[in-house]
């Protein structure tokens, strides 16, 4: 891209310069280059997910493919919603996640609207939550009580105390993907989390 092109699309682009002209020692020929890095980000994330796609789409026969979903208005939507939240994500899992999406869209493994619940759902999910659902698979393959208290000491080098822990475990009750008996008189870190189907499918699509 040359130097004038970055420049405009950089003048055009009123929130980022508000942005970086607030920060200290920022400033003149200094905005370019930092809008110039941006962009080289924003690209590098974009050729992640392709070369992740391919991956996924590799050893898929043509007759596999729905070519009605391809075709549809519904998946230009999907790709352009999956494309956004790539770029503006730096973790590498999540692109992971959106290139197997894809691939169970256009397989018709499931349908464009079930797996658009899914892409949001992967989009809200930040590099924390990754931490913490590795902990938490682990638990469940194991057999282990999931509950406030038992995460906080799987995870001690981390330092989350239970409560934090327990935060987590609703924040992903509240994405559909862990649930707890209601009738539970257990205190506050000692509730014990199950994991509905979402949570391997999400799991799963992450590459965890």
């Amino acid at each position: 891209m040359e130097i004038q092109d970055i420049q405009k699309s950089y003048e055009s682009n009123l929130l980022a310069k508000v942005i970086v002209n607030a920060l200290p020692y920022v400033g003149g020929p200094l905005n370019v280059l930092l809008t110039h890095k941006w962009t080289q980000i924003q690209q590098q994330r974009v050729d992640d997910l392709l070369e992740k796609i391919s991956a996924e789409l590799a050893e898929l026969k043509e007759t596999a493919i729905s070519k009605s979903i391809l075709e549809s208005e519904a998946f230009y939507d999907f790709i352009y919603q999956i494309a956004n939240h790539a770029i503006e994500s730096r973790c590498k899992e999540k692109r992971t996640a959106y290139a197997r999406i894809i691939k169970s869209a256009i397989i018709q493994d499931k349908s464009i609207f079930d797996l658009e619940d899914i892409v949001r759902q992967v989009a809200q999910t930040q590099e924390k939550d990754l931490l913490y659902l590795k902990f938490i698979k682990s638990m469940f393959e194991n057999n282990e009580n999931v509950t406030g208290a038992a995460l906080s000491s799987k995870m001690s080098n981390h330092q989350y105390s239970p409560i934090d822990a327990e935060i987590q475990l609703y924040r992903f009750e509240n994405l559909g993907m862990l649930d707890h008996a209601r009738n539970s008189l257990n205190g506050r870190g000692k509730i014990s989390f199950q994991k509905l189907p979402l949570f391997d499918e999400i799991v799963s699509y992450l590459g965890l």
